[in-house]
């Protein structure tokens, strides 16, 4: 009786044991996937924007969440002291700090992409960030965001160009669909 007894707790102690080394690796696991995001968040904004060391790091707090950016002299850069612009290719940075740390593919859906960007910004945003957001990427923009410039820097990564045109007569939209050779077809 007793020896079963010690044995009973001697299984208690090791499944205790083991659940403790799970939760130890699940934390630092946790911890790996943070850092891997921030430097992912990190490298690519100091990739898509113009300025030289603007920042040195991205760091997003472990406990609360909270984000913070780091600039070279390691003071925090308040979010409201970046312009419209810069806080798109910071919160694209972010996603793609997420992109790159999951192990999911998902589709991506950009509305407006490139509105509030100028020219160098844009062709960053297209020859460093969209080829990197997956197989499913759907940008959707108006005329003005994506001139010529922009339109040849799409080109090799776009499978499919459709272009939506308002019709007063019908007083609907008409979609027309481009041959990536600059000929519109409708739909």
């Amino acid at each position: 009786e007793i020896k079963k007894i010690r044995k009973d707790k001697n299984i208690f102690d090791v499944v205790l044991k083991i659940q403790q080394a799970l939760d130890n690796y699940k934390n630092q696991a946790k911890l790996e996937r943070f850092h891997d995001l921030e430097a992912f968040a990190t490298d690519i904004f100091n990739t898509l924007i113009r300025k030289d060391d603007f920042i040195k790091e991205i760091q997003i707090g472990k406990d609360h969440g909270d984000i913070r950016l780091i600039n070279k002299l390691n003071m925090v850069i308040p979010h409201s002291n970046l312009s419209a612009g810069e806080r798109q290719i910071y919160a694209l940075s972010l996603l793609y700090g997420m992109l790159k740390t999951s192990t999911k593919h998902v589709p991506l859906v950009f509305d407006t992409l490139l509105g509030r960007l100028d020219t160098s910004h844009k062709a960053n945003i297209i020859s460093q960030f969209l080829k990197t957001c997956g197989d499913q990427v759907i940008v959707l923009a108006t005329d003005t965001e994506i001139g010529e410039d922009e339109e040849k820097l799409l080109a090799p990564f776009m499978a499919q160009h459709y272009q939506i045109e308002f019709d007063p007569e019908s007083n609907s939209s008409i979609i027309q669909k481009n041959d990536l050779g600059g000929k519109l077809h409708a739909i």
